[in-house]
């Protein structure tokens, strides 16, 4: 069976459980679902978003400053 049908049959399942089973089922795997997660941990991410930030500094990057994007989509709502 794959991943993905587990999923899915996990999913179904939870979905129609009464409320003893839902939180047995939480209980049995609360500390995993509680742990945070920190992204600036993930090796690969890290040196991805150094880079497009560079960029993004040096203009380099297709990137809209949230400023620019907000008056663009203002100014489109407003010519409709």
């Amino acid at each position: 069976m794959t991943t993905t049908l587990i999923r899915q049959k996990i999913y179904d399942y939870i979905k129609t459980a009464d409320d003893k089973k839902v939180k047995a089922i939480y209980t049995i795997f609360e500390d995993t679902i509680e742990q945070s997660y920190d992204p600036f941990e993930n090796e690969r991410l890290v040196p991805v978003l150094d880079k497009r930030r560079s960029e993004f500094l040096k203009d380099k990057s297709r990137a809209t400053k949230w400023e620019d994007a907000k008056k663009k989509i203002l100014s489109s709502n407003k010519a409709k």
